[in-house]
């Protein structure tokens, strides 16, 4: 949507542009996560664990003030480690083959586990059960079609983003139905706890430059996508914070943890 309003701008300023459009994507994609729960991007799907239970509670402004705060501070360092390491980064990069992007992979079904409380063998059938799905449309190797009930739109496989955002919606939808309320009261009650939440962020300063660094860390990594880091900084938030009991039921820390790995 873009193209023909920078085709005839410098280069700098249409990069900028891009820069600007992209990050406030990551921004905005946090008020239907804490709001309704439903995910602006698949990248905002952890942020709904906490946050949305912030939001039923009356905290929504609380919530969305450590989310953005810690997004910022992502942000920024992110941004600037790109700045310094560009020279480095490309001889990186290609250190990383397919031994290496499959043990990540391991890594991340593993951690699925972590993810589901005290059951990590639900957590583990759950993330089987993703990779059978994934396994849906043309074999790269063979060229041969699985699992798409001769339907064309399955070739290239079931499309991750419509699937995730779907699956959350639906399931929300069906929620306020059966209890027949809307989400309305909580949009009510955003304007307060603004601050309270921007407070968080930097009363859990550690927890918030350990996000980020993993935000970094995942972004240089070949293969591995944003839509994952959010995920590992809430799993590794959940194992080295104290009380981890209460992650899952509106804890401010479920919110900086994935905030934290823009």
């Amino acid at each position: 949507m873009l193209l023909p309003f920078i085709l005839k701008l410098p280069q700098d300023i249409a990069l900028l542009v891009f820069i600007g459009v992209g990050s406030s994507v990551h921004t905005a994609d946090t008020i239907p996560s804490v709001l309704f729960a439903v995910p602006g991007t698949t990248g905002a799907m952890a942020t709904i664990v906490d946050g949305y239970q912030m939001a039923r509670k009356g905290q929504a402004a609380r919530a969305l003030g450590a989310a953005y705060t810690s997004s910022f501070i992502g942000g920024l360092t992110g941004a600037c480690f790109l700045v310094a390491t560009i020279p480095v980064v490309r001889p990186l990069v290609l250190l990383f083959g397919s031994p290496e992007v499959f043990m990540l992979a391991i890594m991340g079904l593993a951690m699925v586990g972590t993810l589901t409380g005290g059951v990590p063998l639900m957590g583990l059938a759950l993330s089987l059960v993703g990779v059978l799905i994934s396994q849906i449309g043309m074999d790269p190797q063979t060229g041969i079609y699985r699992w798409t009930f001769g339907m064309q739109y399955l070739a290239d496989g079931l499309p991750l983003l419509p699937a995730i955002l779907g699956v959350f919606g639906l399931a929300e939808t069906a929620d306020l139905v059966i209890k027949g309320v809307s989400a309305i009261p909580q949009v009510e009650k955003i304007g307060t706890g603004l601050w309270e939440g921007i407070k968080d962020a930097f009363r859990n300063w550690f927890l918030l430059l350990r996000s980020a660094a993993i935000g970094v860390w995942w972004g240089v990594i070949p293969g591995v996508g944003s839509s994952s880091a959010p995920w590992v900084a809430y799993g590794h938030a959940v194992q080295t914070c104290k009380n981890p009991g209460n992650f899952g039921q509106g804890d401010v820390r479920g919110v900086i943890g994935p905030g934290g790995r823009q």
